[in-house]
C-alpha cells in the first residue's frame, strides 16, 4: 500500500507480483494493519478505514490524525499537535489518548509501538502502551518497525535499520 504525491491510494500484493493498482479515494498517508483493515488519512487529517481486501469502499472515522499506523489489535495515530491517539483495528470504541508527543509512530513492531518525537528523538512502548515510553538511542524524523528490526528515516534522509529486540 501506497500512496503518491498527488494522495492517489496504491495497493500491490505484499510478495511483490503484479501491478500497482490505484484505488478511488485521496489519501496523504496509508497502513495496512495486521488484522482486516487498512486505514488512512487525507491532506485534512480526516481518517478512513476500508475492510480488506479493500477496493476502496472508504468508511470516515470520527477523529483528525495527521498520521496513523494499523497494528494487529489497535491502529496508532497522531494529531496536528502530537498528541497520540489509539482506537481498536477495527474502529470500534473511541479513540484513547496516550501521555507523550510524537510526530510519527508506528505500530507493527510484535510487542511495541515506536514512534519519532518533535525532535527527532525515538522512543518505544510495549503494547498496548499507556504512556510508559522508554528512549533509544539515535535520531528519525519517521520510523516503521517490523518483526525483524525498526527502520527509519532520519534529517538528512539517509535510511536506518536497527535489529531491536521486538
Amino acid at each position: 500500500w501506497g500512496v503518491n504525491s498527488n494522495d492517489d491510494i496504491y495497493k500491490r500484493n505484499v510478495d511483490g507480483s503484479g501491478s500497482w493498482i490505484q484505488l478511488p479515494g485521496k489519501l496523504k498517508h496509508v497502513s495496512a494493519s495486521g488484522n482486516g483493515y487498512i486505514w488512512g488519512v487525507n491532506s485534512d487529517d480526516n481518517i478512513f478505514k476500508c475492510k480488506k481486501p479493500c477496493t476502496g469502499g472508504w468508511e470516515h472515522v470520527p477523529g483528525l490524525l495527521k498520521q496513523i499506523d494499523g497494528g494487529y489489535n489497535y491502529v496508532y495515530g497522531v494529531n496536528s499537535n502530537n498528541d497520540i491517539f489509539t482506537l481498536p483495528v477495527d474502529g470500534s470504541g473511541s479513540w484513547r489518548h496516550i501521555p507523550g508527543k510524537l510526530k510519527h509512530v508506528s505500530a507493527s513492531g510484535t510487542h511495541s509501538i515506536f514512534g519519532a518525537a518533535p525532535d527527532d528523538s525515538i522512543w518505544r512502548c510495549l503494547k498496548p502502551c499507556i504512556g510508559e515510553w522508554e528512549k533509544i538511542d539515535g535520531a528519525l524524523k519517521q520510523c516503521d518497525a517490523t518483526i525483524n528490526g525498526l527502520y527509519g528515516v532520519n534529517s538528512g534522509d539517509a535510511i536506518w535499520r536497527s535489529a531491536l529486540g521486538l
